[in-house]
């Protein structure tokens, strides 16, 4: 498409309000129908793009900029392209297209509006297994689950003001409570062979993000390592890797595990923002990238120490679909009620040594 055809829908009496237009969504409405266009190419009944637009060297936000925003929305128009805010200021635009005619979309309104407004970047996003490309219209991400973290960052919901307020409380008591605990764990690991007290481990988060996940180390220092050999043993499916008598845990461990003793350190993670006391389980990066689009989902809210997932009855592997749809239950019914009543379970999963 060239510039001619792109901008044949802009006024000649000058730009068109948004006011007039009435086609920018707000940042809710906008979420939610991306939202929707997400499960049909999910299900493989469309193909949708999102060409995520900013302004200004280095700030993402539109700042207001009516004019700018009004060619724009004028010059896309005619290609049945919805328009609307998202959350972290940009100007979206979603179209029902294949991949490769969005992404020449995207660099012909950049050449148009250059001189209007020279420091309009823009990210073109699928929502399906295509590539994805960035400004120049160079190749950015080609792997279908890479291009995936892209969206997710898109779909992420706010923490509620409660949740957070409730975790830094919470997780400031447990860390001062449990303290002894700590300091018990920390001499039962160091008699075993050498090896570190505490194991970290690259883990997905909101959005996507990788984060460190702490916690006290249950088994061997070369346990990673082992994973491949162990491979045939994996009593999970899907992506995930657990082994109900794993060889690689060590005494110490067993017990730690059992009481949920190893998971105590991610109270700090807690205490940072890159957990929750409560919220779906965070998979290792690795796992994560292996999971279809819909599992993905999770990905919309912060990661837990508990579940729903985690205080189910595991006398028997959990499918991992079903372990799935436990989190995106949890995400439907968010709630003050639901997390005490997740605390409150665990804490009698704790008490009846039903740990791992």
């Amino acid at each position: 498409m060239t510039t001619n055809n792109l901008a044949h829908h802009h006024r000649e009496d000058g730009p068109v309000s948004l006011a007039e237009f009435n086609q920018v969504l707000c940042e809710r409405d906008f979420i939610q129908r991306m939202q929707e266009e997400r499960l049909r190419a999910e299900a493989g009944k469309i193909s949708s793009s999102l060409i995520a637009l900013r302004f200004e060297n280095g700030n993402h936000r539109f700042n207001g900029n009516v004019a700018i925003t009004s060619r724009i929305v004028s010059s896309l128009a005619g290609n049945g392209a919805e328009f609307g805010n998202l959350r972290d200021g940009r100007l979206g635009v979603l179209l029902q297209k294949p991949p490769a005619e969005v992404s020449c979309l995207a660099v012909d309104l950049r050449r148009e509006l250059v001189r209007a407004s020279p420091y309009m970047e823009f990210d073109v996003y699928h929502f399906s297994s295509f590539p994805v490309f960035d400004a120049s219209g160079s190749l950015k991400r080609a792997a279908t689950v890479a291009g995936d973290q892209e969206i997710d960052e898109i779909f992420v919901a706010p923490m509620p003001t409660w949740k957070r307020s409730f975790d830094i409380i919470a997780s400031l008591i447990g860390l001062l409570v449990f303290s002894p605990l700590f300091a018990l764990a920390a001499i039962g690991i160091k008699f075993l062979p050498q090896g570190p007290v505490f194991y970290f481990q690259q883990r997905s988060g909101v959005g996507g993000k990788p984060f460190w996940i702490y916690k006290f180390r249950t088994m061997v220092v070369n346990a990673d390592e082992q994973r491949m050999e162990l491979k045939e043993l994996n009593e999970q499916d899907g992506p995930a890797f657990k082994i109900e008598e794993d060889p690689r845990i060590t005494v110490v461990g067993h017990w730690l595990r059992r009481l949920f003793i190893d998971e105590l350190p991610q109270l700090l993670n807690v205490l940072k923002g890159d957990m929750s006391l409560v919220g779906p389980r965070p998979l290792p990066c690795h796992e994560a990238d292996e999971c279809e689009q819909w599992q993905r989902r999770r990905l919309v809210v912060v990661p837990g120490m508990t579940c729903y997932w985690q205080v189910a009855d595991r006398s028997k592997p959990i499918p991992f679909d079903d372990w799935m749809r436990m989190d995106l239950k949890y995400i439907r019914n968010r709630s003050f009620a639901t997390d005490m009543g997740l605390l409150f379970k665990t804490l009698l999963f704790v008490i009846g040594f039903r740990g791992r």
